[in-house]
């Protein structure tokens, strides 16, 4: 296998997660939730910028591509948690 195929394989479970909360973002527009929607974006560019940080100089690819798949893996999986909560918890939309 290539090694782009080799890091793909590792990228597997982040991305299937990301494909469906993404898929059902639009409830936050929805609901009137939006907020929730920054604050998980602002908490994404963070921790994804504070992973990067703190694993670049101690990982080889396949690890950063590892701490990726970790890092996306539990960002998505809240995201679908926030789209759970707002779908639960609408606000009027005016």
């Amino acid at each position: 296998m290539a090694r782009s195929g080799s890091l793909l394989v590792i990228l597997m479970p982040a991305i299937a997660i990301q494909f469906v909360a993404s898929t059902l973002s639009g409830a936050f527009a929805s609901t009137g939730t939006n907020i929730l929607a920054a604050y998980w974006k602002t908490a994404a560019v963070v921790g994804t910028v504070g992973m990067f940080l703190y694993f670049s100089g101690r990982l080889d690819v396949r690890g950063i591509f590892f701490a990726m798949m970790i890092t996306d893996s539990i960002l998505y999986l809240a995201y679908y948690a926030l789209i759970w909560v707002a779908i639960r918890h609408p606000r009027e939309v005016s």
